[in-house]
């Protein structure tokens, strides 16, 4: 099966994409797959109540080289929650500046997270490739989109 697009589907910032003026190309990598899960209590009659409480996000990308997830492992160590953005359809002009996307996620939480691994098939085929996981604790997911932006808070 071909590839259906030459476009960049799924971007992940490690910024809030609503508070920076200026993203750049380089400033992402491109996300190979993410999931996460969210539960909310419900009552006997199946009407949710209370908050939703935040699971974990993964994300899975994959990298040319270790040279720039410098800002993620420094997050390993951090004490506070801190934004991370997905950008969905993402499309960046011919400076490379990000000029529009279709929406996306900004999650706020923890990354709790690392792991690594090393192909040496595609690192042969494609240069040096390495595939990394990110695990968030999440504690703020906001959907942005075309009309209004969606903000779920949780507690953990």
């Amino acid at each position: 099966m071909g590839n259906y697009s030459n476009n960049i589907k799924v971007a992940l910032f490690a910024d809030n994409v609503l508070e920076q003026l200026v993203l750049r190309r380089t400033d992402s990598i491109v996300v190979q797959q993410y999931s996460y899960a969210l539960e909310r209590p419900r009552n006997a009659h199946g009407v949710a109540y209370g908050n939703s409480s935040g699971g974990i996000l993964t994300i899975d990308v994959r990298i040319g080289s270790r040279d720039n997830m410098r800002t993620y492992y420094e997050r390993l160590s951090q004490n506070y929650s801190t934004a991370f953005s997905l950008v969905f359809n993402a499309r960046y002009d011919e400076t490379g500046i990000l000029d529009d996307y279709e929406g996306g996620m900004i999650v706020e939480g923890y990354l709790t997270d690392i792991g690594e691994s090393f192909d040496r098939d595609k690192a042969e085929e494609h240069g040096e490739q390495m595939k990394l996981r990110f695990k968030v604790l999440v504690t703020n997911m906001t959907h942005i989109g075309l009309s209004r932006n969606l903000s779920h808070h949780f507690s953990n």
